[in-house]
């Protein structure tokens, strides 16, 4: 229980240059459905040029004014260069229960902070995470869409390192937590995978999106700066390394679990820089370095025998290049990968019986429409209409991510009827690998592959036609976005 006079949160700000942001920032605080006592919140000026002090301050004299409101502290200080000394010295000035960390340019639904206390209050969670939706353009990750409202797991929560999170404020003052302070990239990730580990629980509040986080017109966004290697990889490695429990005691159960996890995490904050978006800008000493410094970091925190688990096909090939270090196979397979988008739809879905020892299966007919595939990295031969490349279907638990794939295989001419004569595939996918999702919602994509074995990106299936009702034992239907996805059966008793 709260003890008498101690807030219920104390939501820390760290404020730079966020005008015209920072306005609605702060009146989505104030107006919070909590009481005046229950709520704290640390702003801190962190020596702004451009108003956001005076706009602190003025909020500041309303929330004064305003009889039974919530308490407004204002810090002023001189430019510390980054998020974590402001956060920090929050960090020092808080009272509440909980902590709140929120960015200057975002905003919350008036009872967020209301539902995610509630949520710990009814679970015992340390930490409780809001479902998020981005705004002005800032995406966020799948997790926010697909996850229910609920426990989650280390490995799911992982997927957001960023601070928006309700933290019981007991936990990081016994375990002296803080921010790394300085120039440090991930410093957030830092203590959010800290307080992952050490939590009791880890909760998912998402009756609807409580918090909105923005992308800054004037590319404001700290995380929209340039990368520098050195200094990302280290904050990689020590967050690997408390995976690993090498740091501050903070350890996951067994090694196979910490294996997962950083593999896990590297896929995320690694494995991205081998895209078009980040690859293909880049001066060639600058891929080295990724590659040197990826190559090092794989090999002293993640066995090399790990990459048999792999489920992505594209993912297993491209952690096999940085295992040897070859920048030059990489920068041909990222363009390879490249040449395999593609768009696929679903065009029909029904039971096929007296297959697999009579069990049945589901038969699936997928359309596939893309550019040409480079025949093999760097060649420069390609395959045309006449010989499309194969296709694999990969179905994905929404919640536990379980994978079963469907192994590649040529299509089937005059197979469907889809738009424009594009080649379909027929995929048969067994009950009991249905079965085995357990009845959670399974979400469809399919992986193009070149003749030379490069395997690219999975793409989600699109719903074209679909059969009401169900079929094998599972619900074929359209997601809200258009995407195919499919109801699982639940386990019988």
């Amino acid at each position: 229980m709260p003890q008498p006079d101690v807030p219920r949160v104390s939501v820390i700000l760290p404020v730079y240059d966020s005008m015209p942001y920072l306005t609605g920032t702060m009146e989505s605080l104030l107006t919070q459905d909590l009481r005046g006592d229950e709520l704290e919140v640390i702003a801190i000026d962190d020596g702004s040029t451009d108003g956001s002090g005076e706009e602190l301050d003025r909020f500041a004299e309303l929330a004064a004014e305003q009889a039974g409101g919530p308490r407004l502290t204002v810090i002023h200080q001189p430019n510390s260069g980054w998020p974590g000394m402001p956060r920090n010295r929050g960090l020092d000035l808080a009272r509440g229960e909980f902590v709140f960390f929120m960015d200057s340019d975002d905003t919350a639904a008036h009872d967020a902070l209301r539902l995610m206390i509630e949520a710990a209050d009814r679970t015992g969670a340390d930490v409780v995470l809001p479902r998020m939706r981005g705004v002005g353009g800032r995406r966020v990750q799948p997790l926010f869409d697909k996850h229910p409202d609920g426990p989650i797991t280390v490995s799911r929560a992982l997927e957001t390192l960023s601070p928006q999170k309700l933290i019981r404020r007991e936990v990081i003052e016994r375990h002296g937590l803080r921010f790394p302070e300085g120039r440090v990239r991930l410093e957030d990730g830092i203590l959010m995978t800290r307080l992952y580990l050490l939590a009791n629980r880890l909760e998912f509040c998402a009756p609807k999106p409580l918090y909105f986080i923005a992308e800054r017109e004037d590319g404001g966004n700290i995380s929209a700066g340039r990368i520098e290697p050195e200094g990302y990889v280290r904050s990689v490695r020590t967050i690997c390394e408390a995976l690993r429990g090498a740091v501050g005691g903070a350890a996951v159960p067994n090694e196979a679990a910490a294996d997962a996890l950083v593999y896990e995490l590297f896929s995320r904050k690694g494995l991205k820089f081998y895209t078009p978006k980040w690859w293909t800008p880049m001066e060639p000493a600058e891929r080295e370095d990724w590659v040197r410094l990826h190559a090092e970091l794989l090999r002293e925190l993640l066995p090399a025998a790990y990459d048999a688990a792999i489920r992505r096909p594209d993912e297993a090939q491209l952690m096999a290049l940085l295992r040897v270090g070859d920048a030059e196979a990489i920068d041909a397979f990222v363009r390879t990968r490249e040449s395999l988008r593609h768009r696929s739809t679903l065009l029909d879905a029904r039971e096929k019986r007296g297959l697999l020892k009579r069990r049945g299966a589901l038969e699936l007919t997928v359309e596939a429409e893309g550019e040409t595939v480079v025949a093999a990295a760097g060649s420069g031969a390609e395959s045309g209409p006449a010989d499309p490349p194969p296709l694999s279907l990969h179905l994905v638990g929404r919640v536990s991510t379980e994978r079963y794939v469907v192994p590649a295989r040529s299509p089937e001419r005059g197979a469907g009827s889809g738009s424009g004569g594009a080649p379909c595939y027929r995929f048969e996918v067994p009950r009991e690998a249905l079965a085995g999702f357990g009845g959670e919602t399974v979400d469809l994509w399919s992986v193009r592959h070149a003749p030379d074995g490069t395997a690219g990106v999975p793409v989600r299936v699109l719903a074209g036609r679909l059969p009401k009702g169900v079929v094998a034992d599972v619900e074929p239907f359209r997601t809200k976005t258009g995407y195919a996805s499919l109801r699982a059966p639940k386990p019988k008793a």
